[in-house]
């Protein structure tokens, strides 16, 4: 607790340490790093999730050029649109070349735990506000 005398001195940082002591400022504060916590995570997986798909963009560019060529040699943002266009589907199946087939596992295995998080949390706080 504090002494009548931190009170009398400085009323400003009495209301401040009152509010410290409160117990709901520590379910707030709680709260907040668990937000901050589901953030970061969700960044590093978008990350993580970018990355792999710039990696198998590559790929498919660099050690099948012949594939890409019929993609039409795709530039910025249409590459992702051509990648899942049904022309692009049955072109990049195709491909023959280990490196290639494992960026493009590893981007959809990437890709689908970033969706399952989102969809995760989205439920988590679908279930927390209704029971708020």
């Amino acid at each position: 607790m504090m002494s009548l005398s931190v009170v009398e001195e400085n009323p400003r940082r009495a209301r401040h340490m009152l509010r410290l002591s409160d117990p709901k400022f520590s379910i707030v504060r709680r709260l907040m790093v668990f937000s901050i916590i589901l953030l970061l995570i969700w960044l590093a997986l978008g990350l993580r999730s970018g990355l792999a798909e710039y990696r198998y963009y590559q790929s498919v560019r660099t050690l099948e050029p012949q594939i890409w060529e019929k993609l039409g040699s795709p530039k910025y943002l249409k590459i992702p649109m051509v990648f899942v266009s049904p022309k692009g589907a049955k072109l990049l199946q195709t491909i023959s070349n280990e490196t290639v087939r494992r960026h493009a596992l590893q981007h959809r295995q990437a890709g689908a735990q970033f969706l399952a998080y989102v969809v995760v949390v989205l439920l988590l706080a679908i279930a927390y506000f209704k029971t708020a």
